[in-house]
């Protein structure tokens, strides 16, 4: 597992990069104003209205078609088409009312936007929602395509969609801004051809006649109901961010999106990579009976997680001002945005670690097929977030909606790991306690040394000072980490060596 997930991190690191490139392009054409704070909301709604029965059937169908493959490989294609076939049909539904109801769901989720930000979010909405179509048959042969160990190609979405937005964003600066929504539209559809040749390999037929044995979707529906549930929760504690971005003043949705896809970028690159390998391979060690296996799977995934993630969102704190002046200020992208951007990736960065084990701990109960656990936490979690949201936007601005999905994360974890533990699910002794310990300690040794050299090269470009500062920094810690012995670090740089040779 270690080794897959490194390759797919390698992939992911690729294919974020250019999530960067598309996400500088809207800053520096479009900054954080008025139609990037549209364009952002008229991706939100259509993927609130589907993630939370999309996400649901993914993890779902996961677990029941792992156990099926092994019984019956004709029966589960067939499950397989059943479950594209019905989510397309409910997709059919929900586009539908997005339609008819489109005045209200912007109302709702942009309560702050002037009447002109409003009536051009209707116009871009209207254009993506029928990008469900093919969002819904990309989640169910994305987890067709895992259980099938086909994991790589999973990572590569990013490719085409992120290219066909950077080529949208620049032509409706210089064209015509209705060209935006299209060529969103054009990215979402374009991710299926990355799954023609594998699933041509795999001798995948869909079938809108094939019809499957109701116990299967009884077994799928009662894994999903509480993930939809407790997805919807999420969903909501999202809307709320967004909707109280809009009352923050303009741009706020633009600033709360640019620093979280920072935040974003540090998790995709170790906890996806990571969930890509971990899901289903867990799905099918809880099918075989290799209880002991699966434990040290998860506590290697948290240890793993942990010596990445901890010194990079440390970095993010220390650093978060030029951070984003280096990768934002340009363009469009003015000091008020500078300002909330900047707030907003400190106050991710504090729950950075605690997001990305939760997304480890939740598909760790999936994967033994318990979906009312993270139901219950994701509803308390839920609660929690949208309180202090309504507590502290008003004092804190963009900062205080970013530190409560922070708090929330750190509440959540808390509960996982009360739950996982319950179920036997981890095993995490005093060796794993003791590396914690030890990354933790040369994360601080890396931050005391990263401070002290940021403020002394004071004189030198700000490019220049920040990359001594991040390279400095990282030595020591890697230093350190060797030092003090973590075998987690050892293990990296034997896969880099790996790598390296077989390149």
């Amino acid at each position: 597992m270690r080794k897959t997930a490194f390759i797919i991190m390698l992939v992911t690191i690729l294919s974020k990069v250019i999530g960067f490139i598309r996400d500088l392009a809207l800053s520096y054409f479009y900054g954080a104003g008025m139609v990037s704070d549209v364009f952002l909301l008229s991706q939100t709604i259509p993927n609130t209205l589907f993630t939370l029965l999309g996400t649901a059937v993914m993890f779902g169908f996961i677990p029941v078609y792992s156990r099926l493959i092994d019984e019956n490989k004709e029966e589960a294609n067939q499950f397989a088409s059943s479950v594209m076939r019905n989510l397309l049909l409910i997709t059919l539904v929900i586009v539908v009312i997005g339609f008819i109801f489109m005045e209200s769901f912007v109302s709702i989720f942009a309560s702050g936007f002037t009447p002109e930000a409003k009536e051009m979010a209707e116009y871009f909405t209207r254009i993506l929602l029928p990008g469900l179509f093919f969002t819904s048959v990309l989640y169910i042969l994305r987890a067709y395509l895992q259980v099938h160990e086909k994991y790589v190609v999973t990572t590569m979405l990013g490719f085409p969609y992120n290219i066909f937005l950077i080529t949208g964003i620049f032509l409706s600066s210089i064209i015509d801004l209705r060209l935006l929504p299209i060529f969103a539209f054009i990215a979402i559809a374009s991710q299926l051809l990355l799954f023609i040749p594998d699933l041509r390999k795999l001798n995948f037929r869909f079938d809108l006649r094939v019809k499957t044995h109701p116990v299967y979707f009884k077994e799928l529906m009662i894994l999903v109901l509480p993930m939809m549930i407790s997805s919807g929760f999420a969903q909501l504690a999202m809307v709320v961010d967004r909707n109280l971005a809009t009352r923050v003043g303009l741009g706020g949705i633009s600033a709360l999106n640019y620093a979280g896809r920072l935040n974003g970028f540090v998790l995709s690159l170790f906890i996806t990579s990571i969930l890509t390998v971990l899901y289903p391979m867990l799905s099918r060690m809880k099918a075989t009976g290799k209880k002991d296996d699966f434990k040290n799977s998860v506590s290697d995934s948290i240890l793993m997680t942990t010596v990445f993630v901890i010194p990079v969102s440390i970095g993010c704190m220390i650093l978060a001002i030029p951070i984003v002046d280096i990768l934002f200020g340009r363009g469009a992208f003015d000091t008020n945005a500078l300002r909330m951007t900047s707030e907003a990736l400190f106050a991710y960065a504090i729950g950075m670690l605690p997001l990305g084990l939760r997304e480890i701990f939740q598909k760790v109960l999936y994967a033994v097929e318990d979906t009312k656990s993270p139901l219950v936490i994701t509803a308390i979690t839920s609660i929690v977030q949208i309180a202090l949201c309504y507590l502290l936007y008003k004092q804190w601005g963009i900062a205080g909606i970013a530190f409560a999905t922070s708090v929330a994360s750190i509440v959540a974890v808390i509960l996982y790991i009360v739950m996982v533990y319950r179920k036997d699910a981890l095993h995490f002794g005093r060796d794993q306690i003791l590396s914690v310990i030890k990354i933790a300690l040369s994360a601080c040794i890396m931050a005391l040394v990263v401070f002290f050299v940021y403020r002394t090269v004071g004189f030198l470009p700000q490019l220049l000072r920040l990359a001594i500062s991040i390279g400095i920094g990282a030595l020591i810690y890697i230093a350190a980490l060797f030092i003090l012995q973590v075998d987690e670090a050892k293990l990296w740089v034997e896969m880099l060596k790996r790598k390296r040779k077989t390149a």
